[in-house]
């Protein structure tokens, strides 16, 4: 999984055009209350939840945006703002669909942005430019209070909302008294973004740590103190949770298998039984009619 520097690099400029596009949309997920892990739920390692807020733009292709227990399918445009507490992740749709995402984060401490791009074979993340804070959490808790509540006009306001928060950290980026500080991604959280992104396709600790500029075992040991886990199950989990959408919404076991990234439906099998106490064929058995609404595939 490649992680070359793109020729041409993204700017807010080019989210800002996306957002302001007709018919994108504003999607909000609220904190997450886990659900007492059983057969129907598996227990499922975080890959992301914080006691701050995030905004993640999809400004070029289409994506999924996975909750604990819902899907977003995202295009041009459209946009997720995470609340505190919320269980989250990135995605592709498909394999052969590219994507490209920006990130705001609102810390206590700073406000930074950073860009991901996937591609088959090809996952960037940029680093991360920040500075602190403004009145971005205030203008975050009045955009989710619009989202929730769905005053008269508020697709309007929240788009409004958004494009303000934008505009305003664009240009503080580019004030001369601006104190702004980069920092190269964290390992462990690019493998795990990688990880959600990609984990339909072939995924080796080996290939993965060179291009992180780690050895195997040192990403190992890193990987395993950051999450309480190995890399294979922390795939696998990510695999059976995306298999598990994918069986509620009527998808066949093959076709569920093989769009998780398993290319032996015996082998997806025997893990999505170590996972859930249960089979595949059991586990669609017990699930009520209309149960999810369909995954993106």
């Amino acid at each position: 999984m490649a992680q070359r520097r793109q020729s041409t690099s993204p700017t807010l400029g080019d989210v800002l055009n996306s957002v302001v596009r007709v018919g994108a949309r504003i999607h909000i997920l609220a904190q997450t209350v886990p659900l007492p892990p059983n057969a129907t739920q598996p227990p499922l390692i975080a890959p992301a939840q914080h006691n701050y807020f995030e905004v993640a733009i999809c400004f070029e292709g289409e994506m999924s945006f996975v909750g604990y227990s819902s899907t977003l399918a995202l295009k041009r445009g459209d946009a997720v703002v995470v609340r505190p507490g919320a269980w989250h992740y990135e995605s592709c749709r498909r394999a052969s669909q590219p994507y490209r995402v920006c990130w705001i984060i609102v810390t206590p401490h700073s406000t930074a942005c950073l860009f991901t791009h996937y591609r088959r074979g090809q996952f960037t993340v940029s680093a991360m430019e920040s500075r602190p804070p403004q009145e971005e959490t205030a203008l975050l808790d009045e955009l989710s209070r619009e989202i929730i509540a769905q005053p008269l006009h508020w697709r309007a306001k929240s788009r409004a909302l958004l494009v303000q928060l934008l505009a305003d950290f664009d240009r503080h980026l580019h004030l001369p008294q601006t104190t702004l500080r980069q920092q190269q991604p964290d390992p462990i959280r690019t493998l795990l973004r990688i990880v959600q992104a990609s984990f339909r396709e072939p995924l080796q600790v080996k290939s993965l740590a060179k291009e992180i500029g780690l050895s195997p075992d040192h990403l190992t040991r890193r990987f395993y103190k950051a999450c309480g886990t190995t890399f294979k199950d922390y795939l696998n989990t990510i695999r059976i949770h995306h298999a598990q959408r994918l069986l509620r919404s009527g998808c066949t076991i093959k076709h569920a298998a093989a769009d998780s990234g398993f290319h032996d439906v015996y082998y997806f099998n025997r893990v999505f039984k170590q996972h859930c106490q249960t089979t595949p064929g059991k586990f669609v058995s017990r699930q009520p009619a209309n149960s999810a609404p369909p995954a993106p595939v």
